[in-house]
């Protein structure tokens, strides 16, 4: 079973440009969170510590990518999504999705479009802030519970909302890149 799950995770790791590294990695935060925790299960199973070295590789890459705007932004907006200069606190905004489609600008919303437009899914989120846990418990180094707190902290600020007269608590299913706006209001299967 290990060879095989090896052998898919190799091939994860070419094809989406992990490695050898390119400058336009294919990043989507779903399938990198659940790669990340195969990849440290792999390096527990069979002791190879390359598939380690794959799964911190993955997770600089994912920050360093979905961490930052799009080079194709229709805003024009550049950097960390947090706007800070450095990747010292590269969640601290969230994380885009990794769509292939820019952020729906506000005039030409479409469902059908916005569900393969960039923005955030909360799901995605605590799907990272896991593998981030995971990273942190397996080497040692608290950076990476730090990162997920930080993650915690932006998407429940701003995808939780109260409504109704007992102000019951929802989330929003998908906000904007920069976490300003919902882009899809109903919670789906939160």
């Amino acid at each position: 079973m290990a060879v095989v799950a090896s052998e898919l995770m190799q091939q994860f790791v070419a094809i989406t440009h992990l490695s050898p590294a390119t400058k336009s990695p294919q990043r989507y935060l779903w399938s990198d969170a659940f790669a990340v925790l195969n990849l440290f299960e792999l390096a527990r199973l069979t002791k190879d510590k390359q598939f380690e070295i794959h799964a911190l590789d993955l997770i600089e890459q994912v920050h360093d990518t979905l961490g930052k705007h799009r080079e194709d932004d229709p805003l024009g907006r550049a950097g960390w999504l947090s706007g800070e200069k450095d990747a010292t606190h590269p969640c601290r905004a969230g994380l885009r999705i990794g769509e292939q489609l820019p952020e729906c600008s506000e005039g030409k919303r479409d469902n059908e479009i916005e569900s393969d437009s960039d923005g955030q899914y909360y799901h995605h989120l605590t799907k990272w802030m896991f593998a981030l846990n995971v990273a942190s418990s397996t080497t040692g180094d608290a950076r990476y519970n730090d990162n997920a707190i930080e993650l915690a902290r932006a998407a429940h600020k701003a995808f939780v909302y109260a409504t109704g007269a007992r102000n019951s608590l929802r989330l929003y299913r998908k906000m904007s890149i920069d976490l300003s706006k919902p882009l899809v209001n109903s919670m789906g299967h939160h």
